[in-house]
Parts: C-alpha cells; sequence; structure tokens
C-alpha cells in the first residue's frame, strides 16, 4: 500500500511537471514585436488574493499576452519577495530587468507559460510580490497603466492555510531600512513582538498601504477581488474605463470559470458568495479580532465592513492625494 502510494505520487509529480514543460514552450510561441511599456499592464495583489482569475478575466478574449510572476525568474532575482525600492531608484541592478519584463523582451518558461497570444500587441503583466514596487514603477514607466488588487486578508490567510502553506513572519520588511524609515518605524516594536498569525496580518496591511500612500487617486486602478464576485458589473465597468476599454459582455460569461491556479481540481468549486464570506465560518474568532486590530495600526480598519466587503468610499480617501 505504502509504496503504491509512493509510486502514484511519483506518476502525478511526473506529468505535473511534463505538463508545466509543455504549457511553457508553448507559451513562447509568439512574437512579441512592439516593445513600448505602454502597451504593457501591470496587475499586482496577494498570493491566493484573486489574480490569476481576475487576470484571466481581463485577458478574457486572448487580447494581451499573459506574463505570469515574471519576478521569480533567475534574471529578477534583485527583486525578492516584497522587495521595496524607492521613486526614482535608477540602480541598473533593478531597472534592467524590469525594463525586460515591461517591454515583452523577457522570454522564458515560466511567465510564458499560460500565455496563448501568438501575436501580442498588448501584454499584461500578474504579479503577487510587487506591491512595495509600485510607486517605483510608476517612476519609471509613468504611463503603464497598473492594478491594485485587494482581498480581505482573513480570507487570503484562510486560503493559504487550506493549501497548508507556512505563515511567515516580518522579518523580510525589518531589514529593509528604506522601507522602515519611509514607512515604518513608528511600528517597529509592534512588528518585533507579532506572532505569525499577527506577522501574516502585519504584511497584508504593509503591503496594502504602502502603494496606496505612493500614489494620488487617479494614478493607479484600485480593485477589489469582492465586488468581482458580488458586484462585477459596477467593479468591471470602473477597471474596463481605467484602461481605456469599452464594456464587454462576454466577460460574465466566464465569470464563474475557475483560475488556472483555483483548487486543482481536487475539490468542488466554491461558491463566489463562499469566495467572499466563507472565511466567516472557517477562521477562529481570535484571529479574526487580531486582523481587525492590526489593521487598526495601519488606519485600514474601515476598508472592509462586518460583511466582509469592501468600502471603495473609505479606500479611495486612503490614496495621498
Amino acid at each position: 500500500m505504502i509504496s503504491g502510494i509512493k509510486i502514484r505520487f511519483s506518476k502525478q509529480t511526473f506529468f505535473q511537471k511534463a505538463r508545466g514543460a509543455l504549457e511553457g514552450v508553448r507559451g513562447q510561441l509568439y512574437i512579441d514585436a512592439n516593445q513600448d511599456y505602454r502597451n504593457t499592464v501591470f496587475l499586482a495583489g496577494s498570493a491566493r488574493g484573486g489574480t490569476t482569475w481576475v487576470a484571466e478575466l481581463i485577458n478574457f478574449d486572448n487580447s494581451y499576452r499573459l506574463i505570469f510572476e515574471p519576478l521569480r525568474v533567475p534574471l529578477c532575482r534583485p527583486f525578492y519577495f516584497s522587495r521595496y525600492l524607492r521613486p526614482g531608484d535608477d540602480d541598473p541592478t533593478f531597472v534592467d530587468p524590469m525594463r525586460m519584463v515591461v517591454s515583452g523582451r523577457l522570454r522564458h518558461a515560466w511567465p510564458d507559460r499560460y500565455n496563448r497570444q501568438a501575436l501580442p500587441r498588448k501584454r499584461l503583466v500578474k504579479e503577487i510580490t510587487a506591491n512595495l514596487l509600485l510607486g517605483w514603477l510608476h517612476s519609471q514607466y509613468p504611463e503603464m497603466p497598473i492594478i491594485l488588487l485587494l482581498r480581505h486578508p482573513c480570507a487570503i490567510l484562510n486560503s493559504q492555510q487550506r493549501l497548508g502553506w507556512k505563515i511567515g513572519g516580518v522579518e523580510g520588511y525589518l531589514k529593509q531600512e528604506a522601507l522602515m524609515s519611509d514607512f515604518l518605524l513608528p511600528l517597529r516594536r509592534d512588528m518585533e513582538r507579532a506572532s505569525p498569525v499577527e506577522g501574516f496580518f502585519f504584511r497584508w496591511c504593509i503591503n496594502t498601504i504602502v502603494p496606496l500612500k505612493q500614489f494620488r487617486f487617479g494614478e493607479i486602478h484600485l480593485a477589489f477581488f469582492e465586488n468581482f464576485c458580488a458586484q462585477p458589473r459596477p467593479e468591471f465597468a470602473r477597471l474596463f474605463n481605467f484602461l481605456q476599454r469599452g464594456q464587454d459582455e462576454r466577460v460574465f460569461k466566464v465569470l464563474d470559470r475557475p483560475s488556472s491556479q483555483a483548487w486543482r481540481g481536487k475539490e468542488k468549486l466554491p461558491s463566489r458568495q463562499a469566495l467572499v464570506d466563507g472565511w466567516r465560518e472557517q477562521l477562529p474568532h481570535q484571529t479574526v479580532s487580531i486582523a481587525r486590530s492590526v489593521m487598526r495600526l495601519f488606519g485600514l480598519d474601515s476598508l472592509y465592513g462586518e460583511d466582509g466587503l469592501p468600502n471603495v468610499e473609505e479606500a479611495l480617501k486612503l490614496f495621498s492625494g
């Protein structure tokens, strides 16, 4: 029995790797001739925050070359997880690899794995580790549309825990002197004392408040995962208006299609309502209280209501001006 399980697992792993390799080859069958960064849209968010699903909804008609989490490739190693850069930093260590990404010159099996556009005229970069880079990105590429996607931190934590992910701490933030100096010095002691669960919510708050404080209203687009689930028409109207695209009814026909990263076919797909507030029945009350307490430290406690839905008006007040 044990050996049989090992064999099945080995076969599954083999086929998963083979499928990934084939996807990477297929995804690189394109000619991306227009390297103007203004043809690139940059979508940033959190791991398990719905970025893949929203990216695939934006690209429902395959009008973009999808560039999937490019900061994982060796070329982008300087952008270690949740790296913060000050706007205007011209260090070639960072400028050169990012130019390869936003110009479309980066060709690699990992970020190209889900691309299905052979002759792209536009690109969509989807990234889960770039929230603290957005101010810097805007200073380097001021005409590149940037979308910041938010999802309730309790929903993200619940999703990560269901997948068995380890909850990391805030050490990587404490070591970044520029980040601490610019935004976090008053909270250093709280961060140093944080438990793993508190640390998770600190990370979510940092990755939310830093980009909001670096932008004025209208410079980037703030989108909400919950609204794509519960109120898709107005949320898509806001998004497509920002992207200077007309509303297309076809996008609503694929709303219930799971993303390429969702569930992996192991369980019944949850309803859109469950994706919004399913965490309320699954997380301990104490965890939810910790989330509220940490969010309050950052002035983010009004961002979501008791029903788990975002307060868009309050969110827009968080921009720098």
